[in-house]
């Protein structure tokens, strides 16, 4: 093929005029469908299976396949079948073809690469409908307005012999090609594809460009427009290339171009025609990696497709079908998703790069000096390899990979790095040849440019090499049995320990999370039940302990954010859940994805649920304040009226919030809000913080009541119904001057009506620690665990103070604690 009629054909491509006319060559190399001959014969056999047509029909009907009579015998054939009301059913078997039953996309895929507004075809099946880059409407003959919207549109596939299923646009005997050559609209469409566009004959023979449809176009052309200047083009192997047979298409303005011997190479041989593969391959990746975030198992087909177009022949080591169906299959638990995502991505985008040369661009190239001259192309065709391999990689995938540890660089999980190596991706083709301007800078001229690319190498290295079972681990099984009764419960570590009431020196059993420490345990009473959650930094968790020992659900965020603050709520028979990462707010029914509100910041700290159910948000954002749905609920100016009203010291300036724990007295909705307040004293300030405790009163927050405390932080807060009214119950984190003072507090007694200040019955644990957390253990008691040096729980009576050491031990450190009846 000379120079110039390649750059014809990429010309017309790049101006959108170009409509590939595909024959059924695309679709036997495809899917293994019939031949026009072998449909022909096939239609004979159907008829022969039937039993109701005479053997001399049949035998009639063989002798003219055998002359090469096809037309003639096909409508010999058509009408018994018609007769005989077998048509449809002909047409069914012979061509219904869905996406998942093609073979070998390789053909098609270089098709659809072409990226053809438009596409025309003489084959009845609906492969070219099955476009994985762009939607395409399958248009048929009988259709002349939708055809001629189609022309002036750009879009959709020209059927111009019909549709299997709907048999009477089907066109394939004698009778049929005239009903077709009156059809005026049609005869126009055909005119204006071949003078208003270049036409390009794909998988069609030379025989079957002689058909009576295409054939009356080309001898209508060649009479019309013999000297004309413009061409078509036809490519055909070797065999279907002798000089008469080409000199008979010229002479009709048909160009053959001769692609070689074997029919396998036509798919190389037209990307090669491309000028658009770069973006047809950026295209292939973004839409797969669309899907795997929609993991919806429906889309199984479409990904192995894509995959299939974008991983190299000479790199396939995979089956794309097995990996596109375990990417997608349908999993309960979010982290084996997650597993089982990340291992097969990475076994396809490991397909498509060569890791030698990955490896030569992390490691063996000098970030600051430039690219030399000669390893430009490897260099430049690497990036374009290791782009379209990470593109694969959904943003949530590489949240969490990136949350576990794996060193991915922030810049291409914020986007604000892709930028560059997509500079050097849109100027280099497959084999690293620089493409565009040769006077503009070269992109590998930049120092910044190249480190970028060797970042994403290390990024992609990284991902690669990242071990599954570690980045998202399986849920050991828990140990021990379960204590029926009251018992403590201890986040510590990645586990839930259970310690019996009656023997809390000894952990009873220990329920595993098996991802990240646990920042949280609370028992939640849902359906006659008790269960525990909990959640880390990577997930939320739901047990049922009396049933199991491993967890019941695991939630992981879908976006693969941070999990900053979990918070429940029981409503009639629904668990409501309400998971903030540094993202989403997710919303979860009974531990399932209900829906998702985006943040467009992340300036939030904490939630908890409230009846409605609804939430209510920590937001740091322009001063603390809660807010919730329907807007602010409280803010610290109004945290200060309230102080005001009842304090007497002039000298209180601001509050700031920093924690949040929902609670019920009485009936009642109530909100614990730990604050830090800063007070004048001398010529500094005095740092002291309390608990205000605030009443959802419709869509309100309204404060009714605060405990102060000596102390610089307060770490957890309970409340504690007794006799009459309730008690606070805190664990402190003391500032730097408070190292020494006691680490748990409690109040005295408060009406459940009361309004105003509490006050602070006892302390206690006045050991030196990080931080202390405590829980009611009944109306006399509380169990409280400090953080030091070591891990110690105590068990204070409430009547006369004293502690009560029960156990001492060492790493993992406590987080938090419940006590509870399960």
């Amino acid at each position: 093929m000379s120079d110039d009629v390649r750059s014809e054909i990429r010309a017309a491509l790049n101006e959108r005029r170009l409509v590939p006319v595909v024959g059924v060559g695309v679709s036997r190399a495809a899917a293994g469908l019939p031949t026009w001959w072998e449909a022909v014969d096939a239609a004979r056999r159907h008829l022969e299976r039937t039993k109701a047509v005479d053997a001399g029909e049949l035998a009639e009907a063989a002798r003219l396949l055998d002359a090469g009579d096809l037309v003639t015998a096909a409508a010999l054939l058509t009408g018994r079948l018609k007769d005989l009301r077998e048509w449809g059913a002909w047409l069914r078997g012979a061509f219904r073809m869905e996406r998942g039953g093609v073979r070998d996309w390789r053909l098609p895929s270089a098709v659809f690469e072409l990226m053809c507004p438009l596409l025309a075809t003489t084959n009845y099946d609906p492969i070219l409908s099955f476009d994985s880059l762009m939607p395409r409407e399958a248009v048929s003959w009988d259709r002349p307005a939708s055809m001629q919207a189609a022309l002036r549109d750009s879009g959709g596939v020209l059927h111009l012999h019909g549709v299997w299923d709907k048999p009477d646009t089907v066109v394939f005997g004698t009778g049929d090609y005239d009903r077709l050559a009156a059809e005026e609209s049609y005869e126009s469409v055909m005119r204006a594809l071949w003078l208003d566009r270049t036409l390009l004959f794909i998988g069609c023979s030379f025989d079957g460009m002689q058909d009576p449809d295409i054939g009356r176009l080309l001898a209508w052309a060649g009479k019309t427009f013999g000297q004309n200047q413009f061409r078509h083009y036809a490519l055909l192997p070797t065999a279907e290339c002798p000089p008469d047979r080409v000199a008979h298409l010229l002479r009709q303005r048909i160009q053959v171009i001769d692609y070689g011997p074997d029919p396998g190479t036509l798919p190389e041989f037209l990307r090669s025609l491309n000028p658009s593969l770069r973006t047809a391959q950026i295209a292939a990746v973004t839409r797969a990696r669309e899907i795997v975030e929609r993991h919806d198992p429906g889309d199984t087909a479409l990904l192995a497709q894509l995959f299939d177009q974008v991983v190299p022949r000479e790199h396939r080591t995979i089956t794309v079908a097995d990996a596109a169906a375990q990417v997608l299959a349908d999993r309960s638990a979010s982290a084996e998703r997650r597993r089982q995502e990340l291992f097969h991505l990475q076994r396809v985008a490991g397909s498509m790069v060569d890791r030698a040369a990955m490896h030569w661009v992390t490691l063996e190239r000098d970030t600051y000096r430039p690219v030399d001259e000669e390893s430009r192309p490897r260099f430049r065709a690497t990036a374009v390899r290791m782009w379209s391999a990470w593109q694969l990689f959904p943003k949530p995938l590489l949240d969490a990979l990136h949350q576990r540890g794996v060193q991915i660089h922030r810049g291409f999980l914020e986007s604000n790095l892709g930028y560059f190596v997509r500079e050097v991706v849109i100027t280099a083709d497959e084999g690293g040849e620089r493409l565009g301007n040769p006077d503009h800078v070269d992109p590998l001229d930049k120092p910044y440019t190249v480190q970028n690319v060797q970042r994403l190498a290390s990024s992609l290295e990284s991902v690669l090499a990242a071990d599954p079972f570690t980045a998202f681990p399986v849920p050991a099984a828990g140990l021990g049995s379960v204590p029926a009764g009251p018992s403590l419960i201890v986040a510590r570590g990645d586990r839930a320990e259970i310690r019996a009431a009656d023997n809390l020196a000894v952990p009873s059993a220990a329920l595993r999370a098996g991802t990240g420490a646990l920042r949280r345990i609370e028992a939640i009473a849902w359906r006659g039940k008790t269960y525990l959650t909990g959640y880390s930094p990577s997930a939320a968790y739901l047990w049922e302990p009396q049933a199991s020992l491993e967890p019941a659900q695991i939630h992981e965020s879908a976006d693969g954010g941070r999990v900053k603050s979990v918070a429940h709520i029981v409503q009639g028979d629904a668990l409501h859940t309400f998971v903030l990462t540094e993202q989403t707010i997710e919303y979860l029914m009974d531990f399932g994805p209900r829906n998702a509100l985006a943040l467009g910041y992340n300036n939030l700290a904490e939630l908890a649920a409230l009846p409605g159910p609804t939430f209510v948000l920590h937001d740091m954002n322009d001063g603390d304040r809660l807010r919730g749905e329907r807007g602010t609920l409280l803010t610290t100016d109004q945290v200060l009226t309230f102080l005001a009203a009842y304090e007497t010291r002039p000298d209180l300036t601001s509050v700031h919030i920093s924690d949040i724990h929902p609670a019920s007295m009485a009936g009642r909705a109530v909100l614990c809000v730990t604050i830090l307040i800063n007070r004048r004293a001398g010529d500094g300030y005095d740092y002291r913080s309390g608990v205000l405790l605030a009443e959802l009163l419709g869509s309100r927050l309204n404060p009714f009541a605060f405990l102060p405390l000596p102390v610089e932080n307060a770490y957890s807060v309970r409340l504690q119904d007794v006799t009459g009214g309730f008690r606070l119950v805190c664990g402190a984190e003391p500032g730097p001057g408070d190292a020494r003072k006691p680490m748990v507090f409690w109040s005295a007694p408060f009406p459940a009506q009361g309004q105003g200040l509490l006050a602070v019955e006892g302390s206690a644990l006045p050991e030196e620690a990080m931080w202390a957390v405590a829980a009611p253990a009944g109306e006399d008691s509380i169990i409280a665990a400090l953080r030091g040096n070591e891990n110690t729980l105590w068990r204070v009576n409430l009547k006369n103070g004293r502690a009560e050491l029960i156990a001492r031990f060492a790493d993992p450190p406590i987080r938090w604690l419940e006590f509870a009846a399960l």
